[in-house]
């Protein structure tokens, strides 16, 4: 019975492509020997070719092509396309790969051609894009075969190779593509910071700490970089172990005292300035597409209020000048969080969620848990964050975000520690307090960077 040409043709190309593609081969079979199905890869041109060369080979063997090395083919000049159909008919060549690197202000491409042996004309070809050259030679590892399977269902083979029986392909269910681990995300935002620190259960006295809200919010600044070094060799679990850290400063602000019948600070607006870092591990766990994300760091957060006054180690009543009627804040803490981030084509959506286990408030001469306020109090912190991002391209991406932070505190005040007695003073402040929570918004818009 015989077939006709198009189903011969699409029958001897998936054969073809089987022995070359799909599954490593038990024995190397001799580049002369006839029928065998041989590809040569030609050397490369451009940055790095000899290293992209040596990629595309290490591809194919892997996946058991039997290749003619780049040589074979002697001292002629492959120029025309009757040349490398010349050359096919003596080394019994299937296909030719060849390819050609550059490398400029928008990163590393390499474009690949490929021609059959049968004519030597150009059948297809395909180009890989990264933005340094170990992403390039990732896209190579996951891309080529998968390129090359369509490039090469316009090649014929060459004339005499051997007929098989049509066989009814086995569906099989395609893997879902991940993309490759990013080594690098960099991001810088500005927005806006909002402080309100309420005090509870605060003993109706002159200079109790007041209820106090930031004045009309202050812009922020932030900026935070993930790297993840194993990324850079590998795509294994080490690839998604990283350090990452942030830091945060405010652009001018002023807070005002909120409204206490008890309020004694001075008219006016009191300059006040935030600043912020944290620095530790991050690991993150590819889901599809997504990806989950656990994280332990060091930090420290000051927020700090110039009332005017200045601490004393001693009774700042006592001592010379004004007394500093407002605390500062200096958190050192460790933050143990976890985030998910869901992709939806060029959106995503991440929620962040920490717990922050405070060393310390501030112990020193002005700050909150000083001899002069609440040496007693214990302090504890959460935090929770739902960003939005948009994709620009493969690396760069814009996101509107939001976040909250709350520190509070059991301050644990007994008068005695203060030494309020009966008959003390009116206007001697008694910084007594049951608890207090001190609490940040912000609102950012951001925009980011990813090294691929």
């Amino acid at each position: 019975m015989i077939m006709n040409a198009t189903l011969r043709v699409a029958l001897v190309f998936w054969s073809t492509l089987l022995l070359l593609l799909a599954s490593p081969l038990t024995g190397r079979a001799a580049v002369t020997e006839e029928g065998a199905p041989n590809i040569m890869v030609r050397p490369f041109d451009g940055p790095k070719a000899k290293a992209l060369q040596e990629r595309v080979v290490k591809v194919l063997e892997e996946q058991g092509a039997d290749l003619v090395p780049a040589g074979f083919e002697g001292p002629t000049t492959m120029e025309s396309d009757a040349d490398y159909a010349a050359v096919a008919a003596r080394l019994n060549i299937q296909a030719y790969i060849q390819g050609e690197a550059t490398n400029d202000n928008t990163g590393w491409k390499l474009k690949i051609s490929v021609r059959q042996g049968s004519d030597g004309t150009v059948v297809g070809g395909a180009e890989f894009q990264a933005s340094w050259f170990p992403g390039l030679l990732t896209k190579i590892d996951e891309e080529l075969i998968g390129t090359l399977e369509k490039a090469l269902s316009g090649a014929k083979v060459p004339e005499g190779a051997p007929e098989e029986a049509p066989q009814e392909e086995a569906e099989t269910p395609q893997e879902e593509e991940t993309a490759p681990p990013k080594p690098l995300d960099l991001s810088a935002g500005v927005g806006f910071l909002f402080r309100s620190f309420q005090a509870k259960n605060a003993v109706t006295l002159p200079g109790v700490l007041p209820t106090r809200d930031q004045s009309g919010g202050m812009a922020d600044l932030r900026v935070g970089a993930a790297f993840y070094p194993g990324a850079l060799f590998t795509k294994s679990f080490l690839a998604n172990i990283g350090v990452v850290g942030h830091f945060e400063q405010s652009l001018g602000g002023n807070t005002q005292a909120g409204d206490d019948p008890n309020n004694v600070l001075p008219e006016g607006e009191l300059p006040t300035s935030l600043t912020a870092y944290d620095v530790g591990l991050r690991v993150r766990l590819p889901i599809s597409k997504n990806e989950l994300g656990f994280s332990a760091v060091y930090g420290q957060q000051a927020f700090l209020i110039d009332d005017g006054g200045t601490e004393s180690e001693t009774d700042p009543v006592l001592a010379d000048g004004d007394p500093k009627l407002v605390p500062d804040v200096a958190y050192t803490f460790i933050r143990l969080g976890t985030d998910f981030t869901y992709v939806m084509n060029k959106y995503t959506l991440r929620a962040d969620v920490g717990l922050r286990i405070v060393n310390s408030a501030g112990d020193e001469a002005g700050q909150i848990q000083s001899d002069d306020w609440f040496p007693r109090s214990d302090v504890g912190g959460v935090d929770v964050g739902l960003t939005a991002g948009y994709a620009i391209s493969e690396r760069f991406s814009v996101t509107l975000g939001a976040d909250f932070r709350n520190f509070f505190y059991s301050m644990n005040s007994r008068e005695s520690d203060f030494g309020v007695e009966n008959g003390a003073a009116a206007d001697q402040r008694v910084p007594v307090a049951g608890g207090a929570n001190d609490m940040y918004f912000a609102g950012m818009v951001s925009a980011s960077y990813a090294l691929q």
